[in-house]
């Protein structure tokens, strides 16, 4: 299955196991052998992907009059997002920032969520299959202590 990733993120390309800020988002990106693009550039890409998903930045407003869902659908069979922060989050925003991000959930053929608690909301809100995607660490770069130990 070939993977696209949307974030913030300013870069391009795949994540090696050994990347030395392995954050969660980062981390799934890296297991799911996907590619990873900035959101504001999903435009300029005429590649073809079966699953897009876009982690939708805090700082929504940048992309207002971005289309979005229209882009993503454009080069990938299927769209999704990943959530980001906590599941009320997106709540604290403008009116307008509420009901665009509101929009953009129901557009998605699929949400990932962090937890049990985060998906029960997720189905509440929305009418979106919506499916567990817990926090990812990839461990490979964690020195361990092999020495014996006392206390």
């Amino acid at each position: 299955m070939k993977i696209a990733f949307f974030t913030e993120g300013q870069y391009t390309g795949n994540i090696p196991r050994n990347y030395p800020n392995m954050r969660t988002d980062v981390a799934w990106i890296c297991a799911l052998n996907a590619t990873h693009y900035p959101i504001n550039k999903i435009h300029e890409l005429q590649e073809e992907f079966d699953l897009g998903i876009t982690i939708i930045p805090k700082n929504k407003e940048i992309l207002f009059d971005y289309p979005l869902i229209e882009q993503m659908r454009r080069i990938c069979k299927k769209i999704g997002t990943m959530q980001e922060s906590t599941y009320w989050y997106w709540q604290g925003g403008s009116v307008e920032s509420q009901l665009w991000y509101h929009h953009v959930l129901q557009s998605m053929d699929i949400i990932f969520c962090h937890n049990d608690m985060d998906l029960k909301y997720y189905r509440g809100i929305t009418d979106v299959t919506c499916e567990l995607m817990p926090t990812l660490m990839i461990t490979d770069n964690i020195k361990t202590y092999d020495g014996e130990r006392n206390g």
